[in-house]
């Protein structure tokens, strides 16, 4: 359950990824995707966090999430949203839905289109096109945090 729940963290897709900035702390959900500390998130950091998506939910190890098991994921993202409340928080929630990852809408999710989804989330994150996500990305971490 620990090992669930510091993935959900990380599938918050950073609820405050502009939170790394200098002025304040780097928060845990943060750290989660930044495997090397360097307060970035690259694409390898990422596609290797969603591998863990896989390894995680993927019960019955055919390299897909089926809906049993999306439904699994679902409902662990949608309790540590409600626990790390904010505006980013709740739409990574949406964007890892079913109808942005399943995108032959064959009612499985493959190791691919969890990737796929992941690299589209991550280009958008990557304001600054510079291949990695930072304090760099975001003028201002509170778009991300608060509602507004």
């Amino acid at each position: 359950m620990t090992r669930l729940m510091s993935f959900t963290l990380v599938t918050t897709f950073s609820a405050s990824l502009a939170m790394a900035q200098s002025t304040m702390t780097e928060p845990t959900h943060f750290q989660l995707w930044d495997l090397d500390r360097d307060k970035t998130v690259t694409l390898t950091e990422l596609e290797n966090r969603l591998l863990a998506v896989m390894v995680e939910f993927d019960k019955d190890g055919d390299g897909a999430l089926s809906n049993e098991e999306y439904d699994a994921f679902d409902k662990a993202r949608e309790a540590e949203a409600a626990e790390h409340d904010g505006s980013l928080t709740r739409r990574a929630v949406a964007g890892l839905s079913r109808g942005y990852t399943d995108s032959n809408f064959d009612g499985k999710v493959t190791r691919e289109e969890l990737l796929e989804a992941g690299r589209s989330w991550f280009y958008s994150m990557d304001r600054n096109g510079d291949g990695q996500i930072d304090a760099q990305d975001f003028q201002d971490a509170s778009q991300f945090t608060n509602d507004s």
